[in-house]
Order: C-alpha cells, then sequence, then structure tokens
C-alpha cells in the first residue's frame, strides 16, 4: 500500500547538515512515510553520504535546477495522500507528523497544516517563533508569513491543483510564499500551536543574495494575480529586499569593499527607492557609526551608478 505521507528533501551541497534533516525525519514516531531526497546536482560530499542511508531513503539525483524544481520532483516521484517538504540545513522535532497528520486528518475542509518553530539564530541564540493563528487570505495579502516550509503538511491534490512550486524562481523564497496564497485560494490552513521545526534562520544580509533573483517575478506575479489585494505584502516585500541589501552594504564598507557596497546600495535603491534615503535621514534607523557610513558611501554610488 502506498505510505500516507511523502517526505520529500531538497539538497544542494548540504553536506554539513542533510543526515541531521534525514535522521529527523527516519526518528519520527509517525511511521506511515516514504522519504524521498532529490539531490539538486551537488558538488560536495552530500551523495555520499546519502548513500549511507541506502535501502531507508529514495534518493532522486538531478542537475542543478533549483529548489521548486527538486521539490516538485520529489513530490512527482511520491506516492503519500499528504506531502511534508524538509530543507536540507534544518530538522524536524519530535511528533512533527504525528501532529501534524491529526490536525488535517480532524479538518478535512482544511488544505495544509503547519506549526510554530524554534529558529536558531546566525548568533547562535535560539527563540521559539509563534507562526499562528491560521491566516485568512487577506492576512497572507497584508503582511508576510511566518510559516516555514518545513512546517507543512499538505494534501497531495491540493498541490497538483496548485501546479506544484512555481520554477520561475530559483532562488528560495519566492516559491514558498507563493505556494502558500495558491493554497489558501484553494482552503483553509490549520495551526498546530507547538514548535515541531528546528530552522537555522540566514544571516539578515545573506537575504540580500538569496532573494534577490525571486524579487521581480514574485513582485510582478502578485501584482498580476492579486491586483490591489497585495499591494501591502509588495511593499513590505520591496523593503525587506531594500534592507537586506542596505545591511549587505554596512559589512562591506566594515571589510572595506567600498565598490560591492555601492553596488549593494544601489541594488537597495532600486528595491525601494525611498528607503535608503529615510534610513539615512532618521536617528532611530541606525547607530551614529552606521549613519555615517552611510552618508559617505551614498555619494559614491550615485557616482557609480
Amino acid at each position: 500500500m502506498a505510505p500516507l505521507v511523502s517526505t520529500v528533501i531538497p539538497a544542494f551541497n548540504n553536506a554539513a547538515t542533510i543526515r541531521a534533516a534525514v535522521e529527523s525525519a527516519l526518528v519520527q514516531d509517525f511511521r506511515d512515510q516514504e522519504i524521498i531526497v532529490v539531490n539538486d546536482g551537488s558538488t560536495d560530499a552530500t551523495a555520499r553520504i546519502l548513500g549511507e542511508y541506502a535501502g531507508r531513503i529514495r534518493v532522486i539525483e538531478q542537475m542543478n535546477r533549483g529548489v521548486a524544481a527538486a521539490r516538485n520532483a520529489g513530490a512527482k516521484a511520491g506516492s503519500g495522500e499528504y506531502l511534508a517538504f524538509l530543507d536540507a540545513d534544518d530538522t524536524w522535532l519530535a511528533g512533527k507528523l504525528t501532529r501534524t497528520v491529526a490536525a488535517l486528518d480532524a479538518n478535512r475542509e482544511a488544505v495544509l497544516a503547519f506549526s510554530d518553530l524554534i529558529a536558531l539564530e546566525p548568533s547562535g541564540e535560539t527563540q521559539t517563533v509563534t507562526t499562528g493563528p491560521a491566516p485568512s487570505m487577506d492576512d497572507l495579502l497584508k503582511s508576510q508569513p511566518r510559516i516555514q516550509v518545513g512546517t507543512w503538511l499538505m494534501r497531495r491534490n491540493a498541490f497538483e491543483q496548485c501546479g506544484g512550486f512555481c520554477e520561475e524562481f530559483r532562488a528560495c523564497g519566492g516559491e514558498d510564499l507563493y505556494m502558500l496564497l495558491r493554497a489558501r485560494e484553494l482552503g483553509e490552513f490549520v495551526y498546530v500551536a507547538t514548535p515541531l521545526l528546528f530552522y537555522r534562520a540566514p544571516a539578515w544580509p545573506a537575504v540580500a543574495g538569496k532573494y534577490s533573483l525571486a524579487r521581480r517575478p514574485l513582485i510582478a506575479i502578485l501584482r498580476s494575480r492579486y491586483g490591489e489585494r497585495s499591494r501591502i505584502l509588495r511593499r513590505d516585500l520591496k523593503r525587506l529586499y531594500a534592507s537586506s541589501h542596505l545591511q549587505r552594504a554596512l559589512e562591506q564598507i566594515d571589510r572595506r569593499e567600498i565598490r560591492g557596497a555601492a553596488i549593494s546600495l544601489i541594488r537597495s535603491i532600486c528595491c525601494d527607492p525611498l528607503f535608503v534615503f529615510q534610513c539615512v535621514g532618521l536617528e532611530r534607523a541606525f547607530s551614529s557609526r552606521n549613519l555615517a557610513r552611510l552618508r559617505r558611501l551614498v555619494p559614491r554610488a550615485r557616482h557609480d551608478a
């Protein structure tokens, strides 16, 4: 018989973390699952490590196509009624599948279950992140949700109606948000109010590089599909990208990478033209040291542009 849950783990050069991710799925007390790892063209030791789990997991090898395509490939290969997604640098906590499966089973109108999480910050500190309550469609269109893909359990039929993850997003981030919106069009979500994921939060300036490729298609798709309803969400996303590029510029100034800092500042301005200049003018936004660095950089950035 087909398993109830297909667990999909996309991996790209995750040799340092893939073992912990796979182990966290294997030790779940919910046994009616298959685990599919999609090795998305890794060039490090990821493939060798996955070979240690022969007979316990299924591994799909493909050329690097991005996380959306990797998740889609894993979902297509699986046969479970429910789909669970786990990134290769995160780990599930005990009871993840048991709790989310029970939540979906109890609400046949729900298309997706999700939970709280524990975030590991770049500083090494951890914090519990509350992601509930379950959002309405208007909630999703008015603020960027904190619902991480590693907490999801999704009905396969809803996933297929959404067309899978949008592969136009080769960078992480955009495909998750868009899938949440598409799924919410089909039905409600159910919230499990306990942390079930250990999530490695990226360093804030790293968001600039991680999401930069997704920014333009995501904003364009939101405008096209949801129109004025998505205005607040689009504004907040632009501000998020602008802020991350600005933080990267400040770090580059510290390393005396002036040209790179100027480029990051220009990218921040392109994301949200008013954001940088508002920050430079707000004493509350940055320390006096950061303000001084920005004011030195702005004229050079204008010149380079």
